[in-house]
């Protein structure tokens, strides 16, 4: 046989030869940072691996030599916090986010909720049922007010946040979480804050395309979603009241396992 064509023909063979294990440590490795609130804390879920955040490094891990989990994220955050902390970087705390933004692969967003919700903790269906009329407009009216100069600040922090993530991070494949409305459909309080996430969401949706990232449109899977027996949000009596369970946070992780492979 000619030495020509035995060549083709030992490399084939080499290929062959070589052990998946070698393949697969061949692949890079990833540095993923979750930034945000407590939804991406994990918080309400059994434990931290639970949450989306845990369930997408995970995932990850089963593709990467190594996955790198940056948690840049803490309970209460609000999008003026962030800013600040993305702005702010002489600060040891505040040079941690700018680190971990800048040396990331993928960036994961949840922030939003707490900008509207603290407006109305406190304040039960049961609360709003038992006011008169004109007490409960009066509430309603001040409770508005507060509401819509929260959008205003998002409004103005969230290109703020965009801009500085991708100044410090032009290249990662950036994921922004839709804020879900946490309470449920028809007692009062659903109602009342429903049109300010809408109006949050909003923000975050128009930005996408200049800012280069991709939606993970929590707040719609949430609203359709249908099955009263197996609750994706903590009820205001639940263990971590308006936090996803472990099934609300698989449902935001399986939302976000998608978008990435798209």
């Amino acid at each position: 046989m000619n030495r020509l064509r035995l060549i083709p023909l030992v490399l084939a063979v080499a290929l062959v030869l070589v052990p998946t294990t070698a393949l697969a440590t061949a692949k890079r490795s990833v540095v993923y940072t979750a930034v945000g609130d407590s939804i991406a804390v994990g918080t309400g879920a059994t434990d931290a691996s639970h949450g989306y955040v845990g369930l997408f490094a995970s995932h990850l891990a089963q593709g990467h030599r190594t996955t790198t989990l940056n948690r840049a994220c803490y309970n209460g955050m609000t999008s003026g916090l962030l800013l600040g902390h993305l702005t702010i970087p002489a600060a040891p705390h505040y040079a941690d986010f700018n680190a971990a933004v800048a040396g990331a692969d993928i960036i994961t967003v949840s922030i939003g909720g707490n900008d509207l919700l603290q407006t109305v903790a406190g304040i039960t269906p049961a609360y709003l049922l038992n006011l008169s009329d004109g007490d409960r407009a009066l509430l309603l009216g001040a409770l508005s007010a507060q509401l819509n100069t929260h959008i205003a600040e998002f409004t103005a922090n969230w290109p703020a946040i965009v801009t500085r993530m991708r100044y410090l991070n032009p290249t990662a494949k950036v994921f922004v979480n839709t804020v879900y409305n946490p309470f449920k459909a028809g007692d009062g309080l659903y109602e009342l804050v429903d049109p300010y996430i809408r109006g949050i969401n909003g923000v975050i949706v128009a930005g996408a395309a200049t800012g280069d990232y991709k939606i993970v449109d929590v707040y719609a899977k949430f609203s359709d979603y249908g099955n009263p027996r197996k609750l994706l949000v903590w009820g205001l009596d639940g263990a971590v009241p308006l936090h996803p369970t472990d099934r609300g946070y698989k449902l935001i992780y399986n939302l976000l396992k998608d978008a990435y492979g798209a």
